[in-house]
C-alpha cells in the first residue's frame, strides 16, 4: 500500500481516487495480466482519472 501511495504522490495524482481505480479494476485483470499495464500511473487512463488538476 505504502508503494502505490508513494507513486502515486510522485505521479502527480489524487492519492484516493489512484487507490479506488487501482483496487477497483485489478480483480479485471485476474485472467488478463497483460491489461494490467492500464493500472500503471503513467497511463492514459490514470492519468485522466487521477491527475491532480492544477489550481487556477
Amino acid at each position: 500500500m505504502y508503494s502505490l501511495v508513494e507513486t502515486a504522490k510522485l505521479n502527480n495524482l489524487n492519492i484516493y481516487a489512484y487507490l479506488e481505480t487501482v483496487l477497483l479494476y485489478m480483480p479485471d485483470y485476474k485472467n488478463e495480466p497483460e491489461g494490467i499495464e492500464e493500472l500503471m500511473p503513467w497511463s492514459n487512463m490514470i492519468q485522466q482519472r487521477c491527475r491532480i488538476k492544477p489550481k487556477s
